[in-house]
């Protein structure tokens, strides 16, 4: 019976250690998994780019997953704002409508009418 519970507490020590193992070089970036295909709602756009669909004047940005840069592109949106933006996102779950994004602190009625062609949820 001693042997049995040596046996088992040895197996069990062993998969500890792998499992300490593999997560130590995971997290260190010595352990290569490859890396994760980036969803196309989080690649950036280029300056380049904002700029010519600022120009065609017919492009939206959807508010539940845009990144800072895309946020950016909305008119009378700067840094700060887009932070606003996110952080609320992210404490609320994201926006039902369009017409959510006046809850986030500074985005009033002017500020959304300027907007609401060019946002989607």
């Amino acid at each position: 019976m001693k042997w049995e519970r040596w046996k088992m507490a040895a197996v069990i020590f062993f998969f500890l250690g792998c499992g300490l193992w593999y997560s130590k070089s995971y997290y260190n970036g010595t352990l290569d998994m490859g890396t994760p295909a980036e969803p196309a709602a989080a690649i950036a756009l280029s300056e380049q780019e904002a700029e010519e669909k600022r120009d065609e004047g017919i492009w939206t940005v959807n508010i539940n997953t845009a990144k800072k840069e895309e946020l950016m592109l909305l008119e009378g949106i700067g840094e700060k704002m887009a932070d606003k933006i996110i952080a609320y996102r992210k404490e609320y779950h994201g926006f039902s409508v369009p017409e959510d994004i006046m809850k986030v602190s500074g985005i009033k009625e002017k500020t959304f009418e300027k907007i609401k062609e060019h946002i989607e949820v």
